[in-house]
């Protein structure tokens, strides 16, 4: 299968899931905010709003595997694949305002008293959003490993965020539904979901932060990749020995020294078996580009 269509595969399978999660989104957000509306339930009205912001994630994600499955052009010699990175630090951001939004509305019904006892409906709608959004969890990050799409790992997270917001409501409600008198219980199960949400929110900025400054892999694998070039028949040593994160890939850059009495066509056969070796041995490793050098004191000694 060709590169393009391997992108192509890529973008379909990711987009139908997504897309899925948006129609499932609006029906929640209605339901939710309506049942809220009705029933007077501030608690529920903010966990609908919060089933909206994903519905900008979603948008987000089908944004960035669009992009970044488009092959390489006359602009991006490298292709798209840090567009995906992008996206995936704007889902980060979504979930880190909604954290924040949470929050904020807990504290200011703590301090307005604005909590009642609830009633069945609203619970009933939490609910129902706990089962289809961690449905929706697991879906999504099946599909956004098997593709190697960060943008929609992290977007399944945010499903779980929402799924989680959701059970603190039921809990919350349903304790305060049996004891009218414990309704603050709703805004204090708000402020720990909250929590939950900022931590999620704070990890995926910061890996999608690593990944567009081209950090390295950690320094084990890094360490393996030498090993295994350097068992490389023919090679004498190395050097420069880079490795850089893409769109859940690793690509690696070393300059290998060789005999210098080795012809052009030997010294090809060294550098594509170290391109093989590592591709077939490492794991998610997906191109090594491997600069040559005669070793220093063989003839023909010269550095590039």
């Amino acid at each position: 299968m060709c590169r393009h269509t391997e992108s192509e595969d890529r973008y379909s399978q990711g987009s139908r899931v997504t897309i899925w999660g948006m129609s499932l989104n609006v029906f929640l957000s209605v339901f939710k905010i309506a049942a809220g509306v009705l029933c007077r339930s501030q608690a529920v009205i903010a966990d609908g709003i919060h089933s909206l912001s994903d519905l900008v994630s979603d948008t987000a994600v089908l944004m960035g595997l669009r992009l970044s499955s488009k092959p390489s052009d006359e602009t991006h010699h490298y292709g798209h694949g840090k567009l995906e990175s992008i996206f995936t630090l704007a889902v980060g951001l979504f979930l880190l305002a909604a954290a924040f939004g949470i929050g904020y509305e807990a504290m200011t019904c703590i301090i307005d008293y604005c909590y009642v006892p609830p009633a069945v409906l609203p619970i009933v709608a939490a609910a129902v959003s706990v089962v289809v959004k961690e449905a929706l969890y697991h879906w999504t990050k099946r599909v956004g490993r098997r593709i190697k799409s960060p943008s929609m790992v992290a977007n399944a997270w945010h499903h779980r965020s929402d799924a989680m917001t959701s059970l603190g409501v039921v809990a919350g409600l349903g304790v305060a539904y049996v004891h009218p008198s414990l309704a603050i219980l709703d805004v204090v199960m708000a402020l720990v979901v909250g929590g939950f949400v900022l931590r999620i929110a704070l990890k995926i900025c910061y890996e999608s932060l690593l990944e567009l400054s081209d950090s390295a892999p950690d320094a084990e694998k890094v360490e393996s990749i030498k090993d295994l070039i350097l068992s490389v028949r023919g090679v004498r040593s190395l050097h420069k020995c880079r490795a850089r994160r893409v769109q859940g890939d690793i690509l690696v850059d070393v300059h290998i020294q060789v005999s210098g009495d080795l012809t052009v066509v030997e010294g090809h056969e060294i550098s594509k078996e170290v391109r093989d070796r590592v591709i077939e041995t490492v794991e998610s490793v997906t191109d090594v580009l491997v600069h040559l050098e005669p070793i220093a004191g063989d003839s023909n000694d010269r550095a590039d």
